[in-house]
């Protein structure tokens, strides 16, 4: 069951989309893993809702963060090439909070920030890491061709780009 504090997070894609809890501490409760299919769900707020009640939460979630493929830009995001679409005032309407809302690529770009990421391979110099001052470019192809930027300064603050619209894109 869920403990105070927890989280509700999810990735929405074009066929697919999964949820999750997080624990106290913001680490993904695996037993609460959930996905649901372009085939058998009608609605990103219906998969939420049948999410919630299968999962069973002892509260509800106070926090949530979503990663949709789509580009996050005013008060709908339309997943890319798929029927879905996510309205920010209708989640906030139905969680009871404001739920940040990611480009999926985006979020990967952010993982990074937080991991310790090094080269398979070396080449001439020394050895690749995230944790280094650089620009980093996160792709990847599914469907489509999906793109962020990660650039960590000196001083160890990041930004990322694609930014989240009205919000400052940095962390350190």
């Amino acid at each position: 069951m869920a403990e105070a504090g927890t989280a509700l997070v999810g990735h929405v894609g074009r066929k697919r989309m999964r949820f999750a809890l997080t624990d106290a501490a913001g680490q993904v409760r695996r037993d609460s893993v959930r996905g649901f299919t372009a085939d058998t769900t009608v609605s990103i707020s219906g998969a939420i809702m049948d999410f919630l009640r299968d999962a069973r939460p002892d509260a509800p979630p106070r926090r949530s963060a979503f990663a949709v493929a789509g580009l996050p830009r005013g008060e709908t995001v339309s997943i890319t090439r798929g029927r879905w679409y996510v309205s920010r005032s209708g989640l906030r309407g139905m969680l009871g909070h404001a739920p940040l809302i990611l480009n999926d690529f985006e979020a990967e770009a952010w993982a990074f920030h937080g991991a310790d990421v090094r080269a398979e391979e070396r080449f001439a110099g020394d050895e690749p890491s995230l944790r280094r001052a650089g620009t980093y470019c996160v792709l990847g192809m599914t469907s489509g061709l999906g793109v962020s930027v990660l650039s960590r300064d000196a001083a160890g603050r990041c930004a990322c780009w694609p930014p989240r619209q009205g919000m400052a894109a940095s962390s350190r």
